[in-house]
């Protein structure tokens, strides 16, 4: 009998992160599913374990490859098997919370919806840590409950992420878009997760955390990037010729060069040093000139930070992972015409310090900065830390230099009724043109 949902698992030594993987499918509050679990050659025992489950519930599937053939070409197998009318997939490794399918699966009985998203958790299984991965605020005030992708926003590519697993799709639209997993060694989901969103009708995203994604286990695939840095580049030319093959690459040239450029300095920075040389020299020689991203301007970019991380790499051959200086430059710059406001600094943490020793080198006035815990900051600092209780009344404008307290920072100014600004500084580094 056809199920509704055909959950499409690639395994491959995941060891004690199985049981607890396949016990959050089986304990979902809709029963009607199959899992489709292909064990990739595992040298652990992780087939038998699969075998067990099947034994015990008729909706798991347990088969083997003969040979290791790869994630990709495994999960297009369990996609060719499927006999749901949906589809999800999922690595051994993570896991779903109990309503999973049931939140996922009531958008997607409308007909016109070929892909549901859902927002999820990264749990850090190095440092025993676990927290929701949060869209800057601004990308989600982009984001309504519906996105049409044929009039969807240029941020399209900062909107969703690429991974499979925080996704479920109507099975016949993926076969009839022949929307495969790119058969390479890691960054094999990029390019399913981007175009089967890109040539969705519809998506739907539901606005609440439904995954749990472990990062930092010793047999992740992701793990192995540092090793061949240029896989990615091979993920993002299939991206962009998919966008270029649609006539739908103008519309989205910025937001594909922000995501593509945070995908290149991710991984050629993992790489030992060989191999970064000589992704760095393909990328500045060729790779770049295939992606169109060769002699950018600013406008090319939605913010200054990519753009300066894109022009050391073009044009330098230099990963610059952090802020360049020239952004906070140009955010002086641009704060400096505004004849009358009185500057504080919110925050004194990592991004909050070298906010301020950038404003000292560029000689930016900041009158005040404001922690809510002042105890853990010695008074070297210039200005001193203090708390916002305590401002001078003559402050008239915040800078935040970390959007995920955005909220935070507002309930306690407007607790107090302060006529205060807020400027949201990664806003500007992140999504604004120009300078």
């Amino acid at each position: 009998m056809k199920k509704l949902v055909s959950i499409v698992m690639p395994v491959y030594n995941p060891g004690d992160y199985l049981r607890p993987c396949l016990d959050s499918l089986l304990s979902q509050t809709i029963k009607d599913f199959q899992i489709i679990a292909i064990d990739d050659m595992s040298t652990d025992s992780s087939f038998n374990t699969l075998k067990e489950y099947q034994r015990n519930d008729s909706r798991v599937m347990a088969l083997r490859n003969p040979y290791r053939i790869g994630a990709a070409r495994t999960r297009n197998i369990g996609i060719q098997l499927a006999e749901g009318k949906y589809l999800s997939v999922l690595d051994a490794d993570d896991y779903f919370e109990p309503e999973y399918l049931e939140r996922m699966l009531k958008p997607m009985e409308r007909p016109e919806v070929d892909a549901v998203t859902c927002d999820f958790y990264v749990r850090d299984e190095a440092k025993y840590e676990e927290y929701e991965l949060l869209l800057h605020p601004f990308i989600k005030s982009k984001m309504e409950s519906d996105v049409l992708t044929n009039q969807s926003s240029g941020y399209f590519f900062q909107m969703f992420s690429e991974n499979p697993f925080s996704k479920m799709w109507r099975l016949s639209y993926i076969r009839k878009q022949g929307i495969h997993f790119q058969d390479i060694r890691h960054s094999n989901d990029v390019f399913f997760g981007r175009v089967g969103l890109l040539s969705a009708n519809r998506i739907v995203h539901v606005n609440c955390p439904l995954v749990h994604y472990r990062i930092n286990t010793t047999h992740q695939i992701s793990a192995t990037r540092g090793k061949r840095p240029l896989y990615i580049f091979a993920a993002l030319k299939r991206v962009y010729q998919y966008l270029i093959d649609t006539g739908s690459y103008n519309k989205y040239r910025q937001s594909f060069n922000n995501w593509a450029m945070n995908h290149l300095l991710t991984n050629i920075s993992l790489a030992k040093e060989r191999e970064k040389r000589i992704a760095i020299r393909y990328m500045r020689e060729r790779g770049f000139k295939a992606l169109s991203m060769d002699n950018l301007k600013r406008d090319d970019f939605f913010g200054l930070r990519m753009y300066y991380v894109w022009h050391d790499f073009y044009n330098k051959g230099v990963l610059n992972t952090s802020i360049h200086k020239y952004v906070y430059r140009d955010f002086f710059q641009l704060l400096k015409k505004h004849v009358g406001r009185r500057y504080a600094l919110w925050g004194y943490g990592k991004l909050g310090r070298r906010f301020a020793k950038m404003a000292e080198e560029y000689k930016f006035p900041l009158v005040e900065i404001y922690d809510q815990d002042i105890n853990k900051w010695n008074s070297s600092s210039v200005p001193p830390v203090k708390s916002f209780e305590s401002r001078c009344n003559s402050v008239n404008a915040i800078i935040y230099t970390n959007a995920r307290f955005k909220s935070e920072i507002e309930a306690v100014v407007n607790e107090v009724d302060a006529d205060i600004e807020l400027i949201d500084f990664s806003l500007y580094s992140e999504f604004k043109s120009g300078g």
